[in-house]
């Protein structure tokens, strides 16, 4: 897994480029996608077919089944941005996969064939470049400032801060807030804060940054570890440690990976 900064240039929209390539995978395995508190433009590609999706954000976890090969170029947006560049209120795409296939642009761009037939990653990222710079050019507007400083504040304290005193900063009343969130983000202030908390505490799991479980639930704001468990739980579908195995199981089905 490689993780992409964003393009000056689409700085605005995309917060970060994930790839995750397996050029042969051995059998069928089950990639669970978790809740990360942004939405995200996808190239997928597996044994099954490719194509271009949108993922809303994503409260429960979701499971994209691979087998033969996989290769995943995910763009990851601010997390208000997608009713600007769509044009819908992004709790419609709450735990939702789109086929962007149908698009206009998409089709016109003739994007899924051409990232299909791209020589590499390389290319596939520069043809998606180019799609996500003519969604914000087409953009009619509608990006909220105040959604936008609301979860900039939420992420960058980690999801721990006060959501009255924001509140109150941004002078709304709490149904108000309630609804700047359902509109611009797809869920309420307090889902995702907690994803927002949740996220450091998976990356720190994931890179094996702890001696104990309690380190990792201490660290990062829960109560102890019972908490954190419960947590990863709902969010990811499974307990650390299921997860840790798994994971650990899929990096041995990766036989010669991409370069």
């Amino acid at each position: 897994m490689r993780q992409i900064p964003a393009p000056s240039v689409l700085a605005d929209t995309v917060s970060s480029i994930t790839v995750l390539q397996a050029d042969r995978l051995s059998g069928e395995w089950a990639v669970p996608l978790v809740a990360r508190g942004a939405p995200s433009i996808v190239y997928q590609s597996t044994g099954s077919g490719a194509g271009l999706v949108l993922y809303g954000q994503n409260v429960q976890p979701l499971i994209f089944h691979a087998s033969d090969h996989l290769q995943m170029i995910a763009w990851f947006l601010h997390p208000h941005c997608l009713t600007s560049l769509f044009g819908f209120r992004a709790n419609e795409v709450t735990d939702v996969c789109l086929d962007l296939g149908f698009l206009p642009e998409v089709r016109r761009m003739c994007l899924v064939e051409r990232l299909q037939a791209a020589a590499g990653c390389a290319e596939r990222l520069w043809l998606m470049q180019g799609f996500i710079a003519a969604l914000c050019a087409a953009s009619s507007g509608g990006v909220s400032d105040a959604a936008g400083y609301a979860t900039g504040v939420i992420r960058a304290a980690n999801g721990l801060v006060s959501l009255r005193e924001l509140q109150t900063e941004l002078r709304v009343t709490e149904r108000s807030f309630q609804r700047l969130f359902d509109t611009h983000v797809g869920m309420s202030p307090k889902q995702f804060s907690r994803i927002c908390q949740f996220q450091p505490a998976f990356r720190q799991l994931s890179v094996g940054r702890f001696d104990r479980l309690s380190d990792i639930a201490y660290d990062n704001g829960y109560a102890d570890q019972s908490h954190l468990i419960r947590v990863f739980r709902e969010f990811t579908g499974f307990t650390p440690g299921e997860y840790l195995a798994r994971t650990a199981a899929f990096l041995d089905a990766v036989r010669e990976p991409g370069a």
